[in-house]
């Protein structure tokens, strides 16, 4: 090869080098300004939760369903929400007493319980007693809560209506939440625990609007900027402490105390208590140290837990999940959380009561 045609060649490397990484430099630049115009329309956009057409004010709990609320298109057309006059996800009204011949389930969670993206007739909850006509369901789902609320809502509300069975239902995340006295930008109830016992802390709750601060805005928004996902993935691959680490350990023995108070409130209303675990898209990809925690610790205490990530993960994601559980995921959900309950002799008597 010519001493000339090696420069020309050199010069062509050196051109298509540069032009890689003047594409490389525009491209992160386009994608840092769409962060921040994202950032910005967040920002200055008056924003309101979808959850806040059908939530009120409560002092103790922050907030909770309205009473008699119906949309009839609130997750899209036909996909409609209804509360009760008791502020349960319910068509209908229910009785202090269990109405004979039937055996009656208060299921207790977040969002997920609550049955957000699917109507009334499609939520796990619900779709117990079409799996069981003996069955009647209660549900107390509420978007956005953490075990500390849904047990508060049980504890007042929940326990004066006579039931059987009282699934306590829950997610990973709703133990980080238990730990913040905000969600979404509002005010909520938070429990310390003194002298090993449980405190609770900011009530009354201060009330708030129903469009969600900027202040929170703004954090959400900035969550999306991709140096947070890099500085996590640094984190959890050299072990440097870059982001400040949860602190599990208070969050843990708060959980069990609840627990252990739900137990007692149970067998007192002649109850059993059942504590399950609801996976999301997140427990196909890791693993989530709650669910070895609660299996080992609550086995201790005498309550029965059910972990349903390895029936879900028998499906794929995409069938499971729309948002939140899809109308097909909900109805699996039902069924696998069904025949695990008729796995404990406890609760199988309980329904051959109602033969």
């Amino acid at each position: 090869m010519s001493f000339g045609k090696s420069t020309k060649l050199k010069k062509l490397v050196k051109s298509v080098i540069f032009l890689l990484f003047l594409t490389l430099f525009i491209f992160i630049i386009i994608e840092g300004l769409s962060s921040v115009i994202i950032f910005t329309i967040d920002i200055f956009t008056p924003q309101q939760l979808r959850e806040a057409l059908h939530i009120r004010y409560d002092e103790l709990l922050g907030w909770v369903n309205k009473p008699n609320v119906y949309i009839k298109d609130l997750y899209g057309p036909g996909i409609y929400f209804r509360t009760n006059s008791q502020s349960f996800r319910n068509n209908n009204d229910f009785t202090l007493k269990v109405p004979s011949g039937k055996t009656r389930i208060i299921c207790s969670g977040d969002s997920h319980t609550l049955g957000v993206d699917v109507d009334n007739d499609s939520t796990w909850c619900q779709l117990l007693t079409s799996i069981d006509d003996r069955l009647e369901t209660i549900n107390m789902g509420e978007g956005g809560y953490g075990v500390d609320q849904a047990y508060l809502w049980y504890m007042r509300d929940g326990r004066k209506f006579d039931h059987d069975i009282h699934v306590f239902a829950f997610i990973d995340d709703d133990f980080r939440r238990a730990k913040k006295q905000t969600f979404w930008g509002y005010q909520k109830p938070v429990f310390k625990l003194q002298n090993d016992a449980l405190v609770l802390e900011n009530v009354p709750v201060p009330h708030y609007d129903t469009y969600t601060p900027k202040l929170t805005i703004a954090t959400q928004a900035m969550r999306r900027f991709k140096v947070f996902n890099l500085l996590k993935k640094i984190q959890k691959d050299t072990g440097v402490k870059i982001l400040p680490k949860e602190d599990d350990e208070q969050i843990r023995k708060i959980a069990l105390k609840i627990f252990e108070s739900l137990r007692q409130a149970n067998i007192e209303r002649g109850s059993t208590l059942v504590a399950v675990y609801i996976p999301t898209p997140d427990d196909y990809t890791k693993e989530i140290p709650w669910r070895k925690f609660l299996s080992d610790e609550l086995a201790k205490k005498g309550i029965i837990f059910i972990d349903l990530t390895d029936e879900v993960k028998k499906q794929p994601m995409h069938l499971m999940f729309d948002g939140h559980y899809s109308v097909y995921g909900n109805k699996y959900l039902a069924n696998a959380l069904y025949e695990k309950l008729l796995a404990f002799p406890e609760i199988k008597n309980k329904l051959s009561k109602t033969r």
